[in-house]
């Protein structure tokens, strides 16, 4: 697989959710190709909370190395993104894809690149509701349409409870890694959403990912 020479354009919700599930149900299984879903803030680069300088980010010390992996064997790599900071005005448009900027040189830099990024801007209480704000699905559901994913062959990596919930509502394995804030009680089956495994470190998720693959860790 060859990787972009350019970041690819950050990518909105642009598709009722009814419609977009419809579009799914009509494509052929055998062109499809698998994904590997990843939040990014807290997953991919530590939180900080409301990231608005491209200074702020910092890649944990295993992504580059675990989006290398991934892409090896073959996955589309697809970021998947809350970024409420927007409509709360904290941060433009053009703030975040600074940000992303940033982040994507970061990956370059040790070889390793994502395929696609999709993001939320809108606040947990905005009216009407939308449907891309995870928990849920409705970014995951325009990558797939767009990127001929098999969400049923796919994974989604995330250091939140809303990532757990937008990647089974969409159909896919879950992996909860504990590199966020989202820790203690909350891991001990306590909250409705239950992901497939949880794991320390993205390291370990793509280790479980390899393992269920049959393929050797890379």
């Amino acid at each position: 697989m060859t990787p972009p020479t350019h970041r690819p354009l950050s990518a909105r919700m642009t598709l009722p959710k009814n419609i977009l599930e419809a579009k799914l149900l009509h494509r052929q299984p055998a062109q499809l190709s698998r994904a590997v879903f990843l939040d990014r803030d807290g997953t991919l680069n530590l939180e900080r909370g409301y990231i608005t300088d491209p200074r702020e980010i910092e890649l944990h010390p295993d992504t580059a190395q675990v989006l290398q992996g991934l892409s090896r064997m073959g996955f589309l790599v697809v970021v998947i993104s809350n970024q409420s900071a927007i409509g709360r005005n904290l941060m433009s448009v053009q703030q975040f894809e600074a940000v992303n900027d940033a982040l994507w040189e970061l990956l370059r830099q040790s070889g390793a690149h994502y395929d696609a990024l999709y993001y939320c801007p809108h606040t947990p209480h905005v009216d009407p509701p939308c449907d891309c704000r995870k928990p849920k699905a409705g970014l995951v559901l325009q990558a797939a349409l767009e990127l001929n994913i098999d969400l049923s062959s796919s994974y989604f990596i995330g250091d939140k409870l809303a990532d757990m919930e937008a990647g089974r509502r969409a159909g896919c394995k879950t992996i909860w890694v504990l590199t966020g804030k989202e820790t203690g009680n909350k891991r001990q089956g306590h909250d409705p959403v239950t992901p497939d495994c949880i794991q320390n470190t993205l390291t370990d998720a793509f280790a479980w990912i390899c393992v269920r693959e049959n393929a050797s860790e890379m």
